[in-house]
């Protein structure tokens, strides 16, 4: 899950810092999803199904978004010259978002 959610925040930056407005930035954001579900193995339905699962357990919430943190301050700390890398606080390159899917009903 913390790593679904860190390439949202990220796709959400790019959007807020875009010059396009009105439909095509609805598009744009719409693919981005899109892809990003590809990306970690997952559609809408099972994304939502979980964040749903995790927002009712905000301890585990809680305890994802540090890894989103940190894998956040992780990649900005090797992609900013003259920002001061943190060390890695447990960034995790496992993911929750299919082990805590919850069944379809």
């Amino acid at each position: 899950m913390a790593m679904i959610l860190s390439d949202i925040h990220i796709a959400e930056a790019g959007v807020a810092t875009t010059t396009l407005a009105g439909d095509s930035l609805i598009q744009r954001n719409l693919d981005d999803y899109a892809l990003l579900f590809k990306k970690n193995g997952v559609d809408e339905k099972q994304f939502r199904a979980s964040y749903t699962y995790y927002l009712s357990r905000p301890a585990e919430l809680d305890s994802i978004y540090q890894e989103v943190l940190a894998k956040l301050n992780h990649l900005e700390a090797t992609h900013q010259p003259g920002f001061q890398k943190q060390p890695d606080a447990g960034v995790s390159t496992g993911d929750t978002v299919q082990a805590a899917m919850v069944p379809a009903q």
